[in-house]
């Protein structure tokens, strides 16, 4: 597998895992319509939690393309802002995800999946860290290489994913 390949799967596991498993919706629908505001104390229909779901997929979407930006960079400042967005996209997803009321079947899976976003933020931002050693775009990349964290937190999306997608809340491969 070529370097670059090695990075993208290392970094970007969290979007993967969730693109992937497509959300349970095939209708598009804007990355940026806000969320509905439901009462919390109300769980959501199986149909209202798939499309909040799909809508983080979207968003999470929109992230990977900017992290992707980062493999492509020409200094180490481009690739540190790359990575320090998509912490910030991680826990925005975490935090939409926390503030969601899902079925009781799926609350578990939701919460599992909510701190694997934070911990994948909190990951990117250890990494940020290690890359302040880094002094040129190669070395930065090394690091990023190297990292197992957001590896890691990779397979706990995978397995809140798998969890969603055997209740019927998320489908894919």
């Amino acid at each position: 597998m070529p370097p670059q390949r090695r990075i993208a799967t290392g970094l970007t596991a969290t979007w993967l895992a969730l693109l992937a498993a497509g959300c349970g919706s095939s209708g598009s629908s804007p990355a940026s319509t806000p969320p509905t505001i439901r009462p919390a104390s109300a769980p959501l229909s199986a149909a209202a939690y798939r499309n909040d779901l799909h809508q983080v997929a979207q968003e999470e979407g929109a992230a990977q393309h900017h992290v992707q930006q980062a493999f492509h960079a020409h200094t180490v400042t481009q690739i540190r802002a790359a990575l320090a967005t998509f912490a910030a996209d991680q826990r925005h997803a975490a935090t939409r995800l926390t503030a969601l009321t899902p079925p009781a079947d799926a609350v578990a899976a939701n919460t599992q999946l909510a701190r694997a976003f934070t911990a994948n933020a909190t990951a990117i931002k250890a990494l940020l860290t290690k890359l302040n050693a880094a002094k040129t775009v190669k070395q930065s990349l090394s690091t990023i290489q190297r990292d197992q964290a957001a590896q890691r937190v990779g397979e706990q999306i995978d397995a809140a994913l798998a969890k969603l997608r055997r209740l019927g809340y998320t489908s894919g491969t």
